[in-house]
């Protein structure tokens, strides 16, 4: 398998990780804090996406569309830690 093959299962058992976790810890932590985790698992798959994309001709497939990724990704990992120390506040 060449290094884009390796890169693209990594991803899929990333998810996948991050599916299992969510499952299993859903009753028992609040929602945030879930979000939190999931956000924290998925973060090494960003690395990846980039790395999966960069061998595309056009360049929005190349740059923009994982920066566009990474950037929805970091917004939602703050909204959640801000939500989930207010929550932990109250």
């Amino acid at each position: 398998m060449d290094i884009e093959a390796w890169s693209i299962f990594a991803i899929a058992f990333i998810i996948f990780a991050n599916f299992i976790v969510h499952s299993l810890l859903k009753g028992t932590i609040e929602k945030y804090r879930l979000r939190v985790i999931s956000s924290v698992i998925v973060s090494p798959g960003i690395f990846l996406y980039w790395g999966t994309t960069s061998t595309h001709s056009s360049l929005f497939l190349s740059f923009y569309m994982p920066l566009l990724v990474t950037i929805i990704c970091i917004v939602t990992t703050v909204y959640n830690i801000y939500k989930m120390k207010k929550f932990e506040r109250v």
